[in-house]
């Protein structure tokens, strides 16, 4: 800061600002009173004669991104360059890198195309100004090592690397140092090769032909890049039979690579036993040669250990040792311990989540992204506490992560399902309906959008307290939030309805526009209507004295085979009866009797006493007889 005060100023020799400042102060206020209210025409002109000159330093443009590319670490397994270097948005497996990279060409190829037919559309296609030249460019280089080292680190032009790297290799005797490096660049750009072998070419990785030059029994470096290049392109077996190799040889990787090795044992063996005995012989190694493990090493571990037979036991083995090693957990450590713990056959008791929350409450692991799979703590507690049908865990884990911003860890779409199994948990147990939406309303729409899951579970809660007086203010919230109405959410939906003597009288109209909604969708998404959703919405009509309506329904799904329940019918027949609407009355009983349902002697003699139906008793009971 001291740059930007000019030599001229007496405060000259002030090192830093906040100084220079309080210097200013005291002098302007040390003067006389008379001096201090001078006219502010005449401050602003004497401020201007006399202020300083200040010498700004000009700067390049780049040099805040040349500073936080210092920061960034060359690692072997990185992602491919055209890759986001993003923990959620790496695709993680070969088969989505192949994807993006065949997406990517297939965009520049339409790209292309789009620009040969229609040139005129792109009048200034050629950057202005033009972009700056790179000071060494991999199309004309001069052929010295010092150029092939910095290609190595700063190209991407495989095979302008590869034909200058062979031929400097036939002028000039390369370092161990710089053939290493070249076995990095092509492993890690898997480059293409050929051999010749019996008169035939054969088609090989040129890796492998540069190892098979270069390897020795002290240029670990060679050994450990190959390896590294196989696991990173999937060929783990392969990578496993040369680690046995030459870990006979008295081989000693970095760190870095053992835990890489951990990390690929899973998919490397057929069955558990000979996984955990490599993991085992691993870690011997290390311990051997002095490695001392890290966190990474153990969420290896412990990773690998929640695939294992009984895991529960063995990732709380691996994890007291790693606590006896005073190694730091991260939130994926805790993680691993959940879903060993969810695994394990009949869980019911909450001692190792009520344990995992305890450690971190006492601030025993730093809140911050160490691991990927921190990311996925929060949800896999929640959801543990969800499924073991404790609130009392639910709200502390809640709690946990509106602290201190940890939010972040639900980023990547990850906080609809821990709000959902947060509401779940929450609702499950209610005392009331009326508490089942205060805590949907704490939530909603505050923090996300629910799917449809959660609305099912929150009509099962309402449909527990026989409360439908808040399906409307649910299903309002579905539209406004384009929830897809489907069948599992619909089933919870209509039987909340279904308890129509609890629907209050003023709204009727209003549950009625809800089911007839319902309905509709159910109807555009080529789902079901069952039995029971009819029925339901039979009964609504009948509720809204629209008995041709609900008729109307009846004839419409009878054509597709479903028929309302014998429960809607008699609810049909009572508002019938109720209305003196003889003729629907006796339609109602008729279709009953089409259906093949049964009414008792006892209860159909007490219809029979309705003065409505005096007289037509014998030729109601006939119906019932055929």
């Amino acid at each position: 800061m001291a740059l930007f005060i000019s030599r001229e100023s007496p405060f000259h020799k002030c090192k830093c600002i906040s100084s220079y400042l309080m210097h200013a102060f005291a002098e302007e206020y040390s003067k006389p009173l008379g001096y201090q209210l001078r006219s502010v025409t005449e401050q602003v002109q004497n401020q201007e004669t006399s202020c300083p000159q200040v010498k700004r330093l000009k700067r390049d443009k780049l040099t805040v991104l040349k500073v936080l590319s210092s920061t960034v670490k060359q690692i072997p397994n990185r992602p491919h360059y055209r890759m986001w270097d993003d923990v959620i948005l790496n695709p993680r497996s070969n088969i989505k890198q192949n994807e993006i990279l065949l997406a990517l060409e297939s965009g520049e190829k339409a790209a292309d195309f789009v620009l040969e037919k229609y040139p005129h559309l792109f009048p200034l296609r050629e950057p202005v100004p033009p972009w700056p030249k790179k000071s060494i460019s991999s199309e004309d280089v001069e052929e010295t090592v010092e150029n092939l080292v910095w290609l190595l680190q700063n190209s991407s032009n495989v095979e302008k690397v590869v034909k200058l790297y062979e031929k400097i290799k036939l002028s000039e005797k390369l370092s161990t140092d710089v053939h290493n490096q070249m076995l990095e660049f092509v492993c890690f750009h898997d480059v293409p090769g050929s051999k010749v072998e019996n008169g035939a070419t054969e088609v090989v990785k040129y890796a492998d032909l540069l190892y098979a030059e270069i390897k020795s029994s002290t240029n670990h470096k060679a050994h450990e890049v190959m390896i590294l290049g196989l696991l990173k392109y999937g060929k783990t077996e392969e990578a496993f039979k040369l680690y046995e190799e030459i870990n006979k040889e008295d081989f000693k990787g970095s760190l870095f690579f053992y835990n890489s090795l951990l990390t690929n044992i899973y998919n490397s063996f057929s069955n558990n036993a000979t996984r955990w005995k490599t993991a085992e012989d691993i870690t011997s190694s290390m311990c051997k040669l002095k490695i001392t493990p890290t966190q990474d090493t153990f969420n290896a571990l412990l990773s690998l250990s929640t695939k294992m037979d009984n895991p529960s036991m063995l990732t709380i083995k691996v994890f007291r040792e790693m606590k006896k090693l005073k190694i730091e957990p991260s939130l994926a450590s805790y993680y691993y311990i959940l879903i060993a713990e969810k695994s394990r056959l009949g869980f019911t008791d909450n001692r190792i989540l009520e344990a995992v929350l305890n450690e971190l409450s006492q601030g025993s692991v730093k809140f911050e992204l160490q691991h990927p799979d921190d990311l996925n703590f929060f949800n896999a507690a929640m959801d543990m506490a969800r499924y073991k049908r404790n609130k009392n865990l639910a709200q502390p884990i809640f709690e946990l992560l509106m602290k201190n911003d940890n939010y972040e860890f639900l980023s990547g779409g990850k906080d609809s399902q821990f709000f959902g199994n947060y509401i779940c948990a929450m609702t499950r147990d209610a005392p009331n309906a009326d508490e089942v939406i205060s805590w949907y309303r704490k939530v909603v729409p505050q923090y996300f959008r629910p799917r449809d899951w959660v609305y099912q579970q929150l009509f099962y809660n309402l449909k527990s307290h026989k409360a439908p007086q808040h399906v409307p203010e649910l299903y309002k919230d579905m539209v406004s939030m384009r929830i897809p109405m489907t069948e599992r959410v619909a089933l919870p939906l209509f039987e909340t309805l279904d308890y129509v003597d609890n629907i209050p009288k003023e709204r009727k109209e209003e549950f009625l526009i809800v089911a007839e909604d319902a309905t509709k969708w159910l109807t555009i998404f080529n789902f079901e209507v069952s039995s029971n959703i009819l029925s339901t919405l039979v009964k609504i009509f009948c509720l809204c004295e629209k008995n041709a309506e609900a008729r109307k329904v009846i004839e419409e799904y009878k054509l597709k085979g479903v028929s309302p329940n014998y429960s809607a019918l008699k609810y049909m027949l009572d508002t019938n009866l109720k209305q003196q609407d003889l003729k629907g009355a006796l339609g109602t009983i008729k279709m009953m009797a089409d259906l093949g349902m049964f009414m008792s002697t006892g209860e159909l003699e007490e219809y029979l006493k309705q003065p409505i139906l005096e007289g037509r008793g014998d030729m109601i009971k006939s119906w019932f007889q055929r």
